[in-house]
């Protein structure tokens, strides 16, 4: 073996023996500004969550208890409309009072499946899942009309007008639909209030839940060496 073959193989070993000094390093590591930074921005993050869940919670809350009122109109005004026809056969009040509370009745019911206002109030269009109930609704309510109409129209020359309570047998029958489709609706629309109260719920609970992972790590945990900002 020649002295430079010895030479070149004592210089291999040493080149073995050097640590490698960028073994295992990360390409980047965040300072500790940085990593605090992070985590401040990751609960404002979540805080501005938890505010926009929560607006829209109420938003919704508002929303519904307007569609709830112009529902519970349409209950008072089915009754109006029948003791105002009663009132007006005993000869106290007029048509255009009955015919005022029937254009109200009508908007009401309108504005409702399509949305808009009405009462002072703004209203949503009823979803999709509210639409049987509504048409209910309407079909009693166009077989109501038509018995009060019947009552209010004048009778023919050549006819006996029947008794009062005889008139208003049918119309009894139809304001007790109507009033049963009417409480349906109402009914179906708190159901509904109510599913989606849940729904929000839950995400609030998986925001405090984030929260309170974005706390734990401000604080850091000591046993794994964590760093500590409480």
């Amino acid at each position: 073996m020649t002295t430079s073959n010895i030479e070149d193989g004592m210089a291999e070993d040493m080149v073995r023996q050097l640590p490698f000094q960028g073994r295992g390093r990360p390409f980047w590591r965040p300072s500790i500004g940085q990593k605090i930074g992070g985590i401040f921005l990751l609960v404002l993050l979540v805080a501005a969550a938890n505010i926009v869940v929560v607006k829209e919670m109420l938003h919704d809350l508002n929303g519904v208890a307007a569609t709830l009122n112009v529902a519970g109109k349409l209950r008072m005004l089915s009754q109006k409309i029948a003791l105002e026809t009663v009132s007006l056969t005993l000869g106290e009040g007029g048509h255009d009072i009955v015919e005022s509370s029937i254009h109200d009745f009508e908007t009401a019911l309108s504005v409702l499946e399509r949305g808009g206002t009405v009462f002072g109030y703004d209203i949503r269009k009823l979803s999709l899942q509210h639409r049987p109930q509504v048409h209910a609704v309407q079909v009693d309510w166009i077989d109501y009309r038509s018995h009060i109409r019947a009552v209010l129209a004048p009778p023919a020359a050549d006819t006996v007008a029947a008794p009062v309570v005889a008139q208003f047998e049918p119309v009894a029958a139809a304001s007790a639909r109507l009033l049963s489709g009417t409480e349906t609706l109402i009914s179906s629309i708190v159901t509904q209030t109510q599913q989606t109260q849940e729904q929000a719920l839950r995400r609030i609970y998986a925001l405090v839940l984030l929260d309170v992972c974005a706390c734990y790590g401000i604080r850091g945990d000591p046993a794994a060496g964590g760093t500590s900002f409480v």
